[in-house]
């Protein structure tokens, strides 16, 4: 009986660790289900999300010029990209999922002149940046940490 209870309990334990590894976010790139196997970046074969890609960071100066959000047409998230002016081009910086961005402190504005700690990477044939780090004066915001992981990995996407 009691070779049961432990065989019946650790089937239990492996069960509900396979759920998890299944049901996670993906650490990379933040997409609501895990890619099971599938590169990250992509939402499961749907469509593209640009991934943080750590071989290609760079940083630039640049000027707020807005803020748009983004509903990505293969995993459904909201993203909030920002608008900048840099001395050659008008781009845009992929900040994050809106449910986390939204419950930051209000930290950009239009016509703030930000440094961007960011990785380029293509999104269809575009050229987009994914931010690791926002630096205004002696504001930071955190996106990403040290590995290129997203600050917002284990957060709870219900209302606060």
């Amino acid at each position: 009986m009691r070779t049961f209870r432990f065989v019946l309990a650790a089937l239990a334990v492996a069960s509900l660790a396979f759920a998890g590894v299944v049901m996670a976010d993906c650490g990379h790139c933040g997409a609501g289900k895990h890619h099971a196997g599938k590169e990250h970046g992509k939402c499961l074969g749907k469509g593209d999300c640009p991934g943080y890609d750590q071989a290609s960071t760079t940083t630039f100066k640049a000027t707020v010029v807005g803020m748009d959000k983004e509903t990505c047409k293969g995993c459904g998230t909201t993203h909030v990209d920002l608008v900048v002016k840099t001395k050659d081009d008008e781009v845009k910086v992929r900040l994050g999922p809106a449910w986390y961005i939204d419950r930051q402190d209000e930290l950009l504005k239009k016509d703030d002149v930000i440094e961007i700690f960011a990785s380029k990477v293509k999104e269809g044939d575009k050229d987009v940046f994914v931010a690791g780090k926002i630096v205004k004066g002696d504001d930071v915001l955190m996106l990403r940490d040290k590995d290129g992981l997203p600050m917002w990995r284990g957060w709870r996407r219900g209302k606060a």
